[in-house]
């Protein structure tokens, strides 16, 4: 007798608070203003969700080149430099901030660090750009270390604040902080991952006792979506990261009766259904 497919999804799939907050600014900046309207960088890191507020109107930028006076420009959720903010009203832009409140606290946290005295160390990947703006409220003199093997690296200094990409690993950091107590007398640490990236990666943890495969669903440039892809990886779970329905393979799923879904921060919820209808389907 053939076994029914069984598909587990993850409660906190999907959208966090930070992401449908950050659209829902952008959708309502579009909607009620006339002027033209800008993103700087991409709002979240998700193709789909991208391309649907271009065709409404919103422009992602890297510079204020081709930005006008007037126009209204929205802060990605990722957040950005200080000297975006100044520039813009410099030249008579009106800023729509809708950075993530997870990442706020961490700019802020660093900027105290900073002002303080204190040597800030960022847990993360230098290039994405949460950790630079991050790292740009410390007049970029923070060190971004993305694990143990360069915080062992690190010159002793007398006082150093430590903190991590908001989608980082709790134990991570704490493997951090302890080389970074051989390196200094006075150590502050600030763990700032998001509720809902812990949420996630403790999920997966659950799953891992009772599914055969895991289908990780995200945009190839979203940092959580990746991490998730790590911790199925890392549970001992044949664990495959996905954009959508269209990127599963059949025989992935042979002989698979318990399909473990979970999707990154930056995922929509139709794109979840289209993975979860098509698995029913094979």
């Amino acid at each position: 007798m053939k076994k029914t497919r069984k598909i587990k999804l993850a409660r906190h799939a999907g959208f966090c608070f930070g992401v449908r907050r950050a659209i829902k600014i952008a959708e309502e900046t579009l909607a009620f203003k006339k002027s033209p309207i800008f993103c700087w960088g991409e709002l979240i890191h998700n193709a789909h969700v991208v391309k649907n507020l271009e065709k409404k109107g919103l422009r992602v930028v890297e510079n204020f080149k081709n930005i006008p006076r007037g126009s209204f420009l929205i802060i990605r959720s990722h957040g950005a430099a200080p000297a975006v903010f100044s520039a813009a009203r410099k030249k008579g832009i009106t800023i729509i901030n809708a950075t993530c409140p997870f990442v706020q606290k961490a700019q802020k946290i660093a900027k105290d660090f900073y002002q303080k005295k204190y040597q800030a160390v960022i847990v993360g990947d230098k290039k994405h750009p949460e950790v630079m703006g991050i790292r740009a409220n410390t007049k970029n003199s923070a060190i971004v270390v993305s694990g143990e093997a360069e915080a062992n690296k690190l010159k002793k200094f007398s006082h150093i604040g430590l903190l991590i990409q908001t989608t980082g690993e709790t134990e991570l950091l704490k493997k951090v902080e302890a080389i970074l107590r051989q390196k200094t007398k006075n150590l502050k640490v600030a763990n700032t991952i998001c509720l809902n990236s812990f949420s996630k990666k403790e999920e997966i943890k659950i799953l891992a006792k009772d599914i055969d495969i895991l289908l990780v669903i995200g945009d190839r440039k979203s940092n959580n979506t990746k991490k998730l892809t790590e911790v199925g990886l890392a549970y001992g779970i044949k664990t495959y990261q996905i954009e959508s329905a269209q990127d599963i393979k059949s025989q992935w799923l042979k002989d698979k009766i318990k399909i473990g879904l979970t999707a990154g921060a930056s995922t929509p919820d139709i794109i979840i259904k289209q993975v979860a209808d098509k698995i029913s389907k094979l």
